[in-house]
Parts: C-alpha cells; sequence; structure tokens
C-alpha cells in the first residue's frame, strides 16, 4: 500500500483546502491596513466637523460689516443737495424727498428738473397719490440723470 492510501480521507481533503490559505502574516497585515482604513475615515470625518464648528465659529464671532465711507458719503451729498435745493427757494414750501436710487451713487452735481407726471406714478417714488390727473413735480437729479429726490408743486 502506498501510504496517501494509509491516510484517512479527512485528512487528505483537509490538507488539499490549506494550500489555498494565505499564511498567517498575510491576514495580519491585510486586517492591519483595514483597520488604519478605518482610523483614517474617522479622523477625516472629525476633521471635518472640527472645521465645519471653526467656521461657523469664526462667521459667528467676526464684527459685522461695517459700512463703506463712500455710502455715508453718498447720504451726506443727497442730503446736501436736497438742502441746497430748498435754499435756491422756488414757489413751494414741500421739501424734496429721497428716491430710492438717491444712495446707490456719490452726487458730483445735481440740478432741480421741474417734471408733469400722471399722480399715479408718486407711488414709484414712494409718494401717495394725489387724485387723479397730471401733477406738477421738481426733481433732484444727478449727473447721472437719476433722480435722487422729488417734490410735489403745489
Amino acid at each position: 500500500m502506498s501510504k496517501e492510501n494509509d491516510r484517512p480521507i479527512w485528512l487528505t481533503s483537509l490538507a488539499d483546502a490549506d494550500r489555498e490559505v494565505a499564511p498567517a502574516s498575510a491576514v495580519g497585515d491585510r486586517l492591519e491596513r483595514a483597520v488604519r482604513r478605518r482610523r483614517h475615515t474617522i479622523l477625516m470625518k472629525r476633521l471635518g466637523l472640527v472645521g465645519m464648528a471653526a467656521v461657523l465659529g469664526l462667521v459667528l464671532w467676526m464684527p459685522p460689516k461695517v459700512q463703506s465711507p463712500v455710502a455715508e458719503s453718498v447720504d451726506e451729498s443727497v442730503a446736501d443737495a436736497i438742502t441746497e435745493a430748498m435754499n435756491q427757494g422756488g414757489d413751494d414750501e414741500a421739501d424734496f424727498i429721497p428716491t430710492k436710487l438717491a444712495s446707490e451713487q456719490p452726487l458730483e452735481a445735481v440740478r432741480v428738473v421741474r417734471v408733469s407726471l400722471p399722480s399715479g406714478a408718486l407711488t414709484n417714488y414712494g409718494i401717495a397719490s394725489v387724485g387723479g390727473g397730471e401733477v406738477t413735480a421738481d426733481l433732484l437729479v444727478g449727473q447721472d440723470g437719476i433722480a435722487r429726490a422729488i417734490r410735489v408743486v403745489k
């Protein structure tokens, strides 16, 4: 009898099954790489959360945005232009009312223009309509042609 026939069948099949099994060191290496990947993933998630919290804290901590000095000077220049137009006098006692576009750009030069417009158009300038028909108004117009203030002529 040969030696192969002396071994029980179960031992032979067990030996054949173990032939393709990786050595213990290869299994250990794969396990170690998997643990490293897992730790790296957890670390990246934590760093992402810390980063988001830091940005949120920085945004909440930062002081509010300060208006630029240009915007302040524009408001002052519109107010100065209105005061100057009022001092020039005229046949009205009404005050100029700044329009919605009054503070968009700085004023270099202004002029008063008398216009006739439908009374419904006054609502575009923030003035309540004064009946129907045509209304005479003075517009304080900047160098760019934009009306900065309006007053209704009585």
